[in-house]
């Protein structure tokens, strides 16, 4: 099982997930952005349960991102939602790494309390009918 408490990521791996997030969830009237959120603060938790040639990759990518300024986070997201019209030898590639990028980020946000609160997520059985 990962070590959920052990520091995984370093600032600029952490600064790449946040880029991310503020273009991916920038907030609405009802919900928080990515960065007012509490999101961030499982991604050691959630990255640790990637194989570890997962992490390495992610990692890589997360701390390019985190050094480069932030319009790289907005052309990568819209490179991979383009990932049909490429070629065949390219778009699964895209897609796969519109996978990662996205099911990440958003696996952070939807999990964190609050926001899962404000959609009226309700996560227990308690008072759920008996069939």
């Amino acid at each position: 099982m990962p070590e959920a408490n052990k520091p995984q990521l370093n600032k600029w791996q952490l600064r790449g997930i946040s880029k991310l997030g503020a273009v991916l969830c920038p907030g609405t009237a009802k919900l928080p952005s990515f960065s007012s959120s509490k999101a961030l603060a499982g991604a050691d938790r959630c990255f640790s349960y990637l194989t570890k040639e997962d992490q390495e990759g992610l990692g890589m990518l997360l701390y390019w991102l985190g050094v480069l300024p932030g319009f790289v986070a907005r052309f990568l997201l819209r490179l991979v939602d383009t990932a049909n019209r490429w070629p065949r030898f390219i778009s699964p590639l895209l897609r796969l790494l519109q996978f990662g990028l996205k099911g990440f980020v958003y696996s952070l946000y939807y999990s964190d309390a609050e926001v899962r609160k404000l959609l009226g997520y309700v996560t227990s059985m308690q008072g759920v009918a008996k069939l």
